[in-house]
C-alpha cells in the first residue's frame, strides 16, 4: 500500500472555503493607499472600525446617494419623452354633396 497523504488546497480553494463560510464578507483590492488609510480611519473615528457600517453610510447619505438620486431622476425624465410621435388615424368624412374628405384624428 502506498501511504497517500490528502493534497493541501491551493490557495484559491482556500480563499474561496472562507468567503463560504462568511457570504456577508466583501473584498475589495486595488484601492489607492492614502484612499484605504482614510477609509480605515473614518471608520475607526466614526464607527467603531465597523467597515461595513461606513459603506452603508456612504450608501445613505453621501456622495454615492446623490450620484444615484441624479441618474434616478434622468432615467425617470427619459421615461416621459416619447421618442416615436404616436400614429395619427385618417378618416373619411362624407360632405352632403357625397364627396368625402379625409381628417386626422388624434388617437
Amino acid at each position: 500500500m502506498i501511504n497517500e497523504q490528502p493534497e493541501e488546497p491551493s490557495a484559491s480553494q482556500r480563499i474561496l472555503g472562507k468567503l463560504k463560510e462568511n457570504s456577508d464578507s466583501l473584498h475589495i483590492s486595488r484601492i489607492p493607499k492614502q484612499t484605504k488609510r482614510d477609509f480605515m480611519a473614518l471608520a475607526e473615528e466614526e464607527f467603531c472600525g465597523d467597515y461595513g457600517m461606513v459603506i452603508k453610510w456612504f450608501m445613505d447619505t453621501g456622495p454615492i446617494m446623490a450620484v444615484m438620486e441624479n441618474h434616478e431622476a434622468r432615467i425617470t425624465s427619459l421615461e416621459n419623452v416619447k421618442l416615436i410621435p404616436e400614429k395619427q388615424e385618417k378618416k373619411a368624412i362624407k360632405k352632403l354633396d357625397g364627396s368625402k374628405i379625409e381628417k386626422e384624428v388624434e388617437e
